[in-house]
């Protein structure tokens, strides 16, 4: 009998604690020395808590892990040199025990406005974009997750009808394909999404197929997510509040525009402006966030890719820049910037929303990625 509740005992231990997930939380602020914290959630009911938080970088209002989870890349405001008008990104070691980061080293973007960072599915390649300076560039990761000088550096041109927002390039987001054959770059300055072949050296060039998707005037892409079959992807147009759904073939790397859903009600005027875009694990639902009318649009992914529009839920969302979904797809834990927190939020089977009161304390949080279990 001893021996059984001994068994079960560590069983109710080991199940504990695979509850506990970790994840990363960064802050667009320069008023914080330490802009990256390290955070958790409880699987088992929502629960969050700040675990850490880490100095490196300047307004880490980007971060994105390797596909392994030892490195942490961010963006940073600093120039990687005095004198220097560029700014830089920089990669963190993961400590495989605690989670705590160690500044490995940082390298210049070649442009200003560094607003996003993603990294190959094999490690190789950093890629960022710059909203200021409208480029984005490729850069290698070394060994030890060093990153070296840029491979690659393409600077967008073109002008959109808004005159406050697109009065030149602003890339907004840039992210390779699965397979990194082709990277994709949102540009909200230009109402494109260029289409790039990424080859070993890490250098891009036009993809022969499609220079770019051009989409409609105005609309301001901000950022896009691919469907976890591959098939579709989903651009989050900021200016106008709107998820453009297209199909991708992965083939060619082509996109083709099916059709563009508004994430605002039909009788609402008043400022706003979309932010981040998520695919909910299962593949069932896409979600959209607006800062103004503050809010997120849920969505039910059809099953030839389009959407319908379930759910505009308000409570307890206040300027959400970010946010990011549990991989057991249960919960999403939103950065609400102007309120300086985090918040959970539960999902349900249909994929819709419904706030929690658990919530914690975070300057200006704009970028959610989870870690893994503990």
């Amino acid at each position: 009998m001893k021996y059984y509740f001994s068994l079960l005992l560590v069983f109710s231990l080991c199940r504990l604690e695979a509850q506990e997930m970790y994840f990363y939380v960064g802050s667009a602020t320069d008023e914080v020395p330490d802009p990256i914290s390290l955070c958790s959630i409880d699987l088992s009911n929502g629960q969050l808590k700040k675990v850490q938080s880490f100095e490196g970088t300047k307004s880490s209002s980007y971060l994105c892990l390797s596909p392994k989870g030892d490195f942490l890349y961010s963006v940073d405001s600093e120039s990687p040199s005095p004198g220097s008008k560029d700014h830089s990104v920089a990669s963190f070691k993961i400590d495989k025990k605690n989670k705590a980061l160690s500044l490995i080293n940082k390298t210049s973007v070649e442009g200003r406005g560094a607003c996003h960072v993603s990294v190959t599915s094999d490690n190789k390649f950093v890629m960022v974009a710059n909203y200021g300076s409208g480029n984005v560039v490729v850069v290698p990761v070394g060994a030890e997750g060093r990153l070296a000088a840029a491979s690659s550096n393409i600077q967008h041109a073109g002008t959109g009808p808004d005159e406050s927002r697109q009065q030149g390039p602003h890339a907004h987001y840039i992210q390779a394909s699965a397979d990194d054959k082709y990277v994709f770059a949102v540009d909200l300055g230009i109402d494109k999404v260029m289409n790039y072949v990424l080859n070993d050296d890490g250098k891009l060039s036009e993809n022969p197929n499609q220079a770019f998707l051009k989409l409609d005037p105005g609309v301001g892409p901000r950022h896009m997510v691919f469907h976890p079959n591959g098939k579709f992807v989903y651009v989050l147009n900021e200016l106008t509040s709107s998820i453009s759904a297209c199909t991708y073939d992965k083939a060619s790397g082509k996109l083709v525009l099916m059709g563009t859903h508004p994430m605002l009600p039909e009788d609402f005027t008043e400022f706003s402006k979309a932010a981040a875009i998520r695919v909910h694990p299962s593949g069932k639902f896409l979600y959209g966030s607006n800062r103004g009318h503050d809010s997120i649009a849920v969505f039910e992914i059809q099953k030839d890719g389009n959407l319908n529009r379930v759910q505009i839920i308000q409570d307890g969302i206040e300027w959400p820049r970010d946010y990011n979904i549990t991989p057991d797809g249960r919960y999403m834990v939103l950065a609400n910037r102007h309120k300086n927190e985090i918040r959970t939020f539960t999902i349900a089977k249909d994929g819709k929303l419904a706030t929690t009161e658990s919530a914690i304390e975070i300057a200006q949080p704009t970028s959610v990625v989870f870690l893994g279990k503990k």
